[in-house]
């Protein structure tokens, strides 16, 4: 492996590791924040992409910054859903899969009931896994594949009360490092990316309100929120051959929130 030039191409030894040409991508919940950031930078790294969301004007939003080449799904992951036949030709051929869909629930535990967890599991666990489902067996065929789970710092540290929220990120640590285990020996990776405080729609309240926003950023060392391009470029390492040897891996990307106990 050479990480200098090389004249016959003119390309250099980086683009082998952080690019992604000739691949297929797959960005569930790339409407919006992290997801869109995620997409747009895997796109700029060369890979085709198809985004999934719940809506069709979500999609749009989605794939008008990335070309006529991308395409997109409108599917709402967090209820029972089918895969019809234009949506299986779509997932054909996918070499990386991001599972990002997901959203907040904060309710202290005693005011969560039932419903609440299966809510969260169901969108954020079981939407995600029903899609690998679909590309997990061509990946394992072609012995190439990257699997980039969104789970989150909350799942093992959390100032407010996200029970439901906290157990299904933490499901997917879980998942992460048995699809490792499982699919490691037929060249597919399997990692999860853990964000701090990020600025999406999702922290919009928190990060509108003077007091909370100082509360927050008094507790990240290097003295902001996140955005969601601060975790892109991660997804494009897990992605290409780059990160070829990180393999049931939670990466965390908080700013060192986590270091502050």
């Amino acid at each position: 492996m050479t990480f200098v030039s090389d004249a016959s191409n003119g390309e250099s030894g980086l683009v082998s590791l952080f690019g992604l040409a000739g691949r297929k991508a797959v960005v569930t919940g790339a409407g919006r924040g992290i997801g869109q950031a995620i997409a747009v930078a895997l796109h700029a790294a060369g890979a085709s992409v198809v985004v999934v969301d719940q809506d069709e004007e979500s999609v749009q939003a989605a794939t008008q910054p990335l070309g006529l080449n991308d395409r997109g799904i409108v599917l709402d992951l967090s209820t029972p859903f089918s895969i019809d036949t234009a949506t299986q030709s779509m997932l054909q051929h996918v070499d990386i899969f991001v599972g990002n869909a997901g959203t907040m629930l904060k309710r202290p535990f005693a005011e969560t009931g039932r419903h609440d967890f299966a809510a969260m599991m169901d969108l954020h666990v079981l939407g995600n896994t029903e899609l690998l489902r679909c590309v997990l067996p061509g990946m394992k065929a072609r012995g190439y594949g990257r699997i980039i789970l969104l789970a989150s710092i909350a799942a093992w540290r959390s100032r407010v009360p996200t029970p439901a929220y906290s157990a299904a990120k933490g499901a997917l640590i879980s998942l992460v490092r048995s699809l490792a285990h499982e699919y490691g020996p037929f060249g597919v990776t399997c990692n999860a990316i853990a964000p701090g405080p990020i600025r999406t729609a999702m922290s919009a309240a928190a990060h509108a309100d003077p007091d909370i926003d100082a509360a927050i950023r008094s507790r990240i060392p290097v003295g902001r929120w996140g955005e969601p391009e601060d975790i892109a470029p991660l997804a494009v390492l897990l992605a290409g051959s780059g990160g070829a040897f990180v393999s049931g891996e939670t990466i965390t990307v908080d700013g060192g929130a986590s270091t502050n106990v």
